[in-house]
């Protein structure tokens, strides 16, 4: 047992530079964050600007469909001026007239603006994806210059996990079967270091006949507290 378990110290201890190390290679400056921000700001900007076309479109679209009925009511009214009989008829029809020509006034100049309007997005939606591949092209240079910087370290995983497959194969299968439902449990770690009397996971004391079964390694045996395998280390010096 006390080689299974020193096996398990080795593995555990691999377990947790590989975590440290995917968590160090996963990790991006807090500037190459900004220029991804950036980036997905203009790509959103740019969004954004389509949909208004898209929204100005259909009122511009609705605004046409009004004016050929204004326009075509006009031309009623007009038509109607002929047959008209005495001067109230005729006083109606004008007035009639007159809001059929303010409503076109009115139509013509919401449609021109909506015109106007996506003109002007459509420019704004060019002139923003010129910046956001410049954006793009910033972020993703300085991300892989970054990435290579770190070879090295994904050299080190690869050597690392290399290690773990290795150590995992001489655990048997009952302890290691214990120690990963420990781990699911306790963010990775199923072992911890019992080391001047105190569970160093959980800085709890742990008590003295434990402590001295501990350092004979003969048995398996959890701290009270968190309930992960115990491993005795030699107290500081």
């Amino acid at each position: 047992m006390k080689e299974a378990l020193s096996t398990l110290k080795e593995y555990q201890v691999v377990l947790t530079q590989i975590a440290q190390l995917e968590k160090q290679l996963a990790h991006i400056p807090p500037e190459i964050q900004e220029l991804e921000s950036e980036w997905k700001a203009l790509t959103d900007k740019i969004e954004t600007h389509r949909g208004e076309i898209e929204k100005t479109k259909e009122e511009t679209h609705k605004s046409d469909l009004d004016l050929t009925v204004q326009r075509e009511k006009l031309q009623k009214f007009e038509g109607d001026l002929s047959e008209v009989t005495n001067d109230k008829e005729y006083n109606a029809v004008l007035r009639e007239i007159d809001t059929a020509k303010k409503e076109i006034g009115r139509l013509e100049g919401k449609i021109k603006e909506g015109n106007a309007s996506i003109g002007e997005l459509e420019k704004a939606i060019d002139e923003t994806e010129a910046l956001a591949k410049e954006s793009e092209k910033r972020y993703k240079d300085e991300l892989k210059s970054y990435r290579d910087g770190q070879s090295s370290g994904s050299g080190e995983l690869e050597n690392l996990i290399a290690e773990r497959d290795k150590a995992v194969d001489k655990v048997p299968k009952g302890l290691l079967s214990k120690f990963n439902r420990i781990a699911e449990r306790r963010e990775g770690v199923g072992l911890a270091f019992c080391q001047d009397s105190i569970c160093k996971s959980c800085n709890v004391r742990v008590r003295h006949h434990i402590v001295e079964q501990l350092k004979t390694h003969d048995k398996v045996l959890q701290c009270e507290s968190c309930r992960r395998i115990l491993y005795y280390q030699e107290p500081e010096a």
